[in-house]
């Protein structure tokens, strides 16, 4: 009985070592099972940090790009409501700019806050004369319409600020100048 005491008690009399029951003995399972959730967990977190800066990326992106869109309808509006930068006399066909090349003038009027610094490279409008040269007024117009005369442009701001990431964009705008018949 006292053997059966020593061996419950965890000693074997021969050689003093902790005897155990076969029920506990660990094989190694234990630590793989552990190691594999490991790995599965960081690669879920790995993958979902990697979900998020692409979504930022986009979300940033997309937001320069209205920001851009915003500035060439901005330049848009700016010089559609300047009169002066819309020139009836002269052919069908010409331009008149402001940042581009090659057009038959550079005497567009825009406004200087909208092109204050840097952007003032970044900014480009052209105002072009349509074809024909002159035409008939909508037919919405009055029984006096026979009296007037319209020249259409073709107008484009463009705003690139891609040199500082700042997004590109183009808007265009189709402008209707009536004029008295023969006055032009």
């Amino acid at each position: 009985m006292r053997a059966t005491t020593q061996v419950t008690a965890g000693f074997h009399a021969a050689n003093k070592q902790v005897a155990r029951p076969h029920a506990y003995r660990q094989q190694g399972s234990a630590l793989l099972i552990t190691l594999i959730i490991i790995t599965f967990l960081a690669v879920a977190a790995a993958s979902a940090l990697k979900s998020t800066n692409t979504e930022s990326t986009l979300s940033r992106n997309e937001q320069l790009r209205i920001d851009a869109q915003q500035r060439a309808q901005s330049l848009l509006d700016s010089t559609t409501a300047e009169n002066a930068n819309f020139v009836v006399r002269g052919l069908a066909g010409e331009t008149n700019c402001f940042n581009v090349q090659n057009c038959d003038a550079s005497t567009v009027s825009v406004d200087s806050s909208l092109i204050a610094g840097a952007d003032n490279a970044r900014s480009s409008i052209k105002i072009e004369r349509q074809f024909p040269s002159f035409t008939a007024p909508p037919r919405s117009m009055s029984s006096s319409a026979g009296m007037f005369q319209v020249a259409r442009f073709k107008v484009e701001a463009n705003y690139n600020g891609s040199d500082a990431l700042r997004g590109s964009a183009t808007v265009g705008h189709t402008v209707i100048v009536m004029t008295v018949k023969g006055a032009q």
